[in-house]
């Protein structure tokens, strides 16, 4: 009888365990299925689908409303179709979420200089770039790159793609964007 009731003690302990972990566990099957509606929908967009692009990041922020990847891939299918204000909001909203993030940074400031903001695009270029996480700084490197050749200033737009070619000596766009300058 003892035993019996020992085996019982401990299942119903183990349930307890287990009840108590299910949040934890279903925040992680949220996230998961967040991070694969984010992709989904920017994959959606590479392909100029940006009705089911739409359908999959709206599904994404329902699982994860707080998710800053969720926020800032919304911001940008925003910037897609051209609803700038929405798409200013979004990124406000990701950078309050996260506001220490290098990809944040970097695709905020590729939109600020689509707007033609190219002092303020500089400024987050170049957040991206002192962020330690970050790991595509070369690319934010090139990106403030290109915006300063959009801006007008070679001298800026030299001295960007210089600094991305000694950290990735492989950009095809920095390359050649720098060929041009110096001809």
């Amino acid at each position: 009888m003892l035993g019996q009731f020992t085996y019982w003690f401990f299942f119903i302990l183990l349930a307890g365990c287990s009840t108590i972990n299910a949040p934890a566990t279903d925040n992680l099957k949220l996230r998961d299925a967040a991070d694969a509606r984010i992709d989904l929908g920017l994959g959606y967009l590479t392909t100029a689908q940006p009705q089911s692009a739409e359908k999959n990041l709206r599904l994404a922020l329902e699982y994860q409303p707080k998710y800053s990847r969720a926020v800032a891939a919304m911001a940008y299918y925003y910037s897609y179709i051209g609803e700038v204000e929405l798409a200013w909001q979004q990124y406000q909203q990701a950078l309050t979420l996260k506001p220490l993030s290098g990809k944040i940074f970097n695709n905020y400031g590729v939109f600020l200089c689509q707007q033609q903001a190219f002092t303020e695009a500089m400024i987050y270029f170049e957040k991206a770039v002192l962020d330690e996480r970050y790991q595509n700084k070369a690319e934010s490197l090139e990106n403030a790159g290109v915006c300063s050749l959009k801006a007008g200033n070679m001298a800026s737009a030299t001295h960007f793609f210089q600094r991305a070619l000694r950290r990735e000596p492989h950009l095809v766009v920095a390359k050649k964007q720098l060929a041009l300058i110096e001809q």
